[in-house]
């Protein structure tokens, strides 16, 4: 008795999401450190290079003391910078009016998130598709 089944490889949408969500923290990073870079007020470019990024599968980007503690998962985006004066620099004192770069960075990208998240997620389900 011949089969009327035919098998379609769908892949493994649970893969493809974890990699999406991986792959989309990591270019959500890149925009907010850029962001961020860019916004940062420069003396002598040290708070600028201190901006950096982390995820737990991707590790630190730039050296972020103690943030290994920080991020426990895999979903987890952390965006900051190292520098000792950064959250004076941020928030202000009440001798030094704010300077905020980080806060305007990310308000930035919580335009760009849902496009930016939809093309990795397209990108990851075609090539777990295929």
């Amino acid at each position: 008795m011949p089969s009327n089944f035919r098998f379609i490889k769908y892949g493994d949408p649970i893969r493809a999401t974890q990699l999406g969500v991986e792959k989309g923290n990591i270019a959500l990073g890149i925009f907010i450190v850029g962001q961020a870079k860019n916004n940062a007020p420069f003396k002598d470019g040290f708070l600028r290079n201190s901006i950096q990024y982390k995820t737990l599968r991707q590790g630190s980007r730039g050296g972020f003391p103690g943030l290994k503690e920080v991020v426990k998962k895999p979903n987890e985006l952390i965006v900051g910078a190292s520098a000792d004066y950064a959250v004076y620099q941020e928030l202000g004192t009440r001798r030094m009016k704010a300077q905020p770069y980080l806060r305007p960075a990310i308000e930035m990208s919580r335009r760009r998130i849902q496009p930016l998240l939809r093309g990795v997620f397209d990108t990851e389900m075609k090539r777990e598709t295929k």
